[in-house]
């Protein structure tokens, strides 16, 4: 058996290397992304880098820990308490002690830091123009840098985290500083922006630049005066006689070792950093791994179909069908053994070269490589092996029963195309798919709008239809190729009846084909629809005429309220927690608003009550909130952990994910306000109004105002940023000036641990979280600016974007300085800001929409577009076997009088109609797709039409026709350079 096997190998050389080159590049596909996604399993230690210098590291409450009948449950808090002053005097009593204070600070002119020190953008493409005007340019004649935000320290602090000088000497006075610059700046004046306004101060040291921060510091006492707060405090004592003390005052940590890092800019950055990469190469290898599947079992089953006559005259020289069956699954273990070996070989080349890829564009950390797994390895040979015997099972059942008169057939007609069990299965997988789209329509219409839902839907129903294909291909062969078969000569027809009678060929050559145009459509379709529906929601939810990112002091807000006809309202971000089932800690982000101007900024989805009743005892929740019942009270926690009890006022829709919770400013757990919207009442004068706002804007900036935060928010000392880290987690307050994290540029597949890190089967979904669950339901948060299957995950209805705003309205674009490059313009900020961007209602809505960067393109490449170049060399590869088993039929069209050309037109004609085939019914799986998002949008009240990415389908259908074409042409030109009578002589 093995000598009949390999002898026949050898005999069909062609047919096994098309089956061998299907299966060794789906294993090494498979192998490729295994390696990555096991690399991204887990993160080096991250050690201490800011207060790595400290023994010990007191720091005030983070975390909200809330008892359940299960144990406790905990989610960070949104607003982390201060280290109490009480407690600092008494360990200062224990031994030397460093107050840690942060702070932001804005450069006019600013330090520009070494190469690699400054901060990536918060969203990938986003670089801030440069600081235009006198600063600009005097920036740059001092040789100090580029334009960028910056944290404050106490010098006390410096030498804690590695901060070393270079040039001068350490601040002494309350004007002076030290910081990163060139050298050459020591004992120059420059111009810092502050919390508590702005000055001058004299360069008195420059520092060497470190990798985690662009910091400046001040003298200790300066420090103090412009931040009260006391973040951490480094102790020089004994750890056990720390936490003693610290025992006594509640949420306080005492952390030791590698647990210092919590006081660093972004403690989980590492583990953090994996999770977007979990989420984006988990998506990829759905995806690619699918598409090696579909095609090496189609491949494989393709050419056991090819070999009918074989088989039958096996048969007439006596073999039994077992005996077939058995020489077939013999030829497809050794090929299917050596194929997946060498895919295997190929996927740990290609592993490296795609984390390299990834990490030179910044979609992977720097330190990402790929470690020494060898489950991957396992999982794409086995994987291999067992597709392709799967392949030919069906098959070879069938090549079994073949009657030895069969190989008598001169005619290539499929009387019978489709089998029972094809029946069964194509039908099955049809109901799977339309049914679970029913059901969750039905049920949670959102779950529609889930990655790892959207990404998953069309490979069912590209499964059904390429099962029921024969069924399918010969009614719109005919229907393609009706009007050339009514034009002068016999191509026209002998392509309508060599398509539709070669049913399994058609089917088999329109499989890859079917699939690229399915992919392809259905996923871009898919995210540009609920893109759309996104700025659809968000335009018509925002009234708003002016947005203010940053805030003014309060006499320049007061004032700003005192122009005619103007409507202001300041809110903040900030969250509220929730225990849901008794069980599940829940947190929302909100905004806390002034209720008296709500309503005349924003168009909320208002589903039942009124938003203008909201009061500090209430609160505006939305559909996907367990309690939602109008007037029952539902017992939250606020960002700094502080319990109420608030009425339930509205309820909104839940829309595609931005409608989310509604505070009033007296619970915003202590959050700054961070957002000025500004709307005209009617028949006010709206363009003098405006100018009169950016006068007192522009005057505020320059006086440098030091009034109180506004709007009634309790002061708590230092304004924050708060980062939503990509675990779907906030980080301890960011302030601008630290690195953030790197991550994915982007849409996000599955679920997470409690500590946001994500599973080891590579599903971790990027959608942004408006309700994050303690018991590992949350789902992490790309950039909210990319669009694209990875990078850009859409949010799921009641899941708001990353930045950590709820609702639809102005959120916290990014700072930009000078003219903002979506439009608008920046001004510097006081009090609670360091700067501030004005722009109009059009400006802010086109500064949402997502932009393409390289990341985006990165992205597309690693999600779909190594799956669908693997489909397209499949469709090559598919095409070459087709056309390499026609030899004798070509040569029987030239010994009836065609010319060489002819065959040549014909076997092109035939490869398009096949191309328009496949494209007919991957359009068919991209409108059903595209419809249940249309309908899930419909049901969460979102009307917006379809959006199909007619100019990605024809490039996608062009490159496929060009593929189909060659691979068909080129063979056939090549077969027909032998004499007519010795091809027709061939034997099989």
């Amino acid at each position: 058996m093995l000598i009949v096997t390999l002898s026949s190998l050898r005999a069909r050389w062609a047919s096994l290397v098309g089956t061998f080159v299907a299966l060794c590049l789906g294993v090494a596909l498979i192998a490729t992304m295994g390696l990555a996604l096991a690399s991204t399993v887990d993160a080096p230690p991250q050690h201490p880098s800011r207060l790595a210098g400290a023994a010990v590291v007191v720091r005030g409450a983070d975390e909200l820990r809330v008892p359940t009948r299960i144990g406790d449950r905990s989610q960070p808090l949104a607003d982390p308490h201060a280290i109490p002053p009480a407690l600092a005097a008494i360990l200062a009593r224990t031994g030397p002690t460093v107050i840690d204070r942060s702070f932001p600070v804005r450069a006019a002119f600013p330090p520009s830091g070494a190469a690699g020190s400054a901060p990536p953008p918060s969203h990938p493409g986003d670089n801030d123009p440069p600081h235009s005007g006198a600063a600009g340019a005097d920036a740059a004649g001092a040789g100090i840098g580029e334009v960028g935000d910056l944290v404050g320290h106490p010098w006390a602090v410096a030498g804690l985290g590695g901060h070393r000088l270079v040039a001068g000497r350490e601040p002494r006075e309350g004007a002076e500083v030290a910081l990163a610059a060139d050298p050459a700046i020591v004992g120059r004046t420059i111009s810092l922006r502050t919390p508590s306004g702005r000055g001058d101060y004299t360069v008195a040291g420059v520092l060497a630049p470190v990798t985690f921060e662009r910091a400046v510091f001040f003298t200790d006492d300066t420090a103090a005066s412009i931040a009260p707060r006391i973040d951490n405090l480094a102790v020089d004592a004994a750890p056990e006689r720390v936490r003693e003390i610290a025992g006594r005052f509640p949420g306080v940590q005492v952390l030791t070792g590698d647990d210092r890092r919590r006081a660093d800019p972004d403690p989980d950055r590492d583990s953090d950093s994996l999770v977007a990469m979990n989420a984006l190469l988990g998506t990829a290898g759905g995806i690619t791994t699918f598409v090696s599947v579909f095609v090496v079992a189609s491949t494989f089953a393709f050419a056991v179909a090819q070999r009918r006559r074989e088989m039958g005259l096996l048969r007439m020289a006596g073999a039994t069908p077992r005996q077939i069956r058995r020489s077939v699954l013999a030829e497809a273990v050794v090929a299917g053994a050596v194929a997946s070996a060498a895919g295997c070989l190929l996927g740990s080349l290609g592993a490296p070269w795609l984390a390299g890829v990834l990490v030179e564009e910044r979609l992977a950390p720097a330190w990402f490589t790929i470690g020494d797994h060898r489950w991957p390895y396992h999982v794409a040979f086995w994987t291999g092996l067992l597709v392709a015997l799967a392949g030919v099972v069906v098959a070879t059942i069938r090549a079994g029963r073949v009657r030895p008169t069969e190989a008598l057939r001169e005619a290539s007609v499929d009387s019978r195309a489709m089998t029972a069990g094809r029946w069964i299965f194509g039908v099955g997988f049809l109901a799977a798919g339309l049914g679970l789209l029913c059901w969750r329509l039905l049920t949670d219409p959102g779950e529609v709008l889930h990655r790892k839902t959207y990404t998953t839907q069309p490979m069912l129903l590209i499964t059904a239809v390429a099962l029921l294909a024969p069924v399918l291909a010969g009614p719109l062969a005919r229907l393609v190729a009706w009007l050339p078969a009514r034009l002068p000569g016999a191509t026209g027809m002998l392509m309508r009846e060599n398509t539709s009678a070669s049913l399994r060929r058609t089917a088999a050559v329109a499989a890859p084909i079917l699939i690229t145009v399915a992919l392809a459509g259905s996923l871009l379709g898919t995210t540009a629809t609920i893109t759309r529906a996104k700025a659809t929601e968000l335009s018509d939810s925002t009234v708003a005429d002016l947005i203010v990112t940053g805030v003014p002091d309060a006499r320049t807000l007061a004032a700003i309220r005192a122009v005619p006809g103007a409507q202001v309202m300041t809110s903040a971000s900030t969250s509220v927690y929730t225990l849901e089932d008794g069980v599940a800690l829940v947190r929302s982000q909100a905004r806390a608003v002034d209720p008296e101007t709500l309503t005349a900024v924003r168009r909320l989805p208002v589903k039942a009550g009124d938003p203008g009743d909201l009061t500090d005892d209430g609160i505006i929740v939305n559909e996907e909130w367990a309690a939602r019942t109008l007037g029952d009270r539902v017992q939250v926690w606020l960002g700094d952990g502080t319990p109420r009890a608030l009425r339930i006022v509205a309820v909104l829709a839940t829309g595609t994910g931005g409608n989310g919770v509604y505070v009033t400013p007296h619970n915003a757990g202590g959050a700054q306000p961070d957002t000025l919207e500004l709307s005209w009442l009617p028949g006010s004068d709206s363009r003098s109004g405006e100018a009169e706002v950016r006068r007192l804007l522009d005057s505020s900036s320059r006086n440098g105002r030091t009034d109180p935060p506004p709007t009634g928010l309790p002061d708590q000392g230092t304004p924050r940023t708060t980062e939503t880290s990509p675990s779907g987690r906030q980080s301890s307050p960011r302030i601008p000036g630290t690195n953030p994290p790197e991550r994915e540029s982007g849409p996000r597949t599955a679920e997470t641990s409690p500590r946001g890190r994500a599973s080891s089967a590579g599903t971790a979904e990027t959608n942004p979280p408006r309700r994050e669950n303690s018991q590992g339901t949350a789902e992490t948060s790309p950039p909210k600016r990319e669009d694209s299957p990875i990078t850009a995950e859409t949010s799921p209805p009641g899941r708001e974007s990353g930045g950590g705003t709820a609702g639809t309205g102005p959120t916290d674009p990014p700072g930009r300085h000078g003219l903002d490059a979506e439009g608008g313009e920046a001004v510097e900020g006081s009090a609670g800001s360091t700067t501030m961007l004005v722009q109009t209602r059009e400006q802010w809505l086109a500064a949402q929409l997502p932009q393409s960067s390289r990341q985006t393109q990165v992205g597309y490449l690693v999600v779909l577009g190594i799956a669908l170049l693997y489909a397209g060399i499949a469709i090559a590869n598919t095409m070459v076997m087709a056309t390499s088993d026609r030899v004798r039929e070509m040569a029987v069209l030239r010994l009836t009088g065609a010319t060489r050309m002819q065959v040549l037109r014909l076997v092109a004609a035939e490869a398009l109609t096949v191309v328009v085939v496949g494209a007919i019914l991957g359009l068919l799986v991209t409108a059903l797709n595209l419809l249940g998002i249309w309908a899930a949008l419909a049901t969460l009240s979102v009307w917006v039409p379809l959006t199909v990415p007619w100019a990605d389908l024809a490039a996608t259908l062009i490159v496929c026709a060009v593929i189909a074409v060659l691979a068909a042409v080129l063979p056939a030109a090549m077969a027909l350079r032998t004499r007519p009578a010795e091809l027709a002589g061939t034997r099989h």
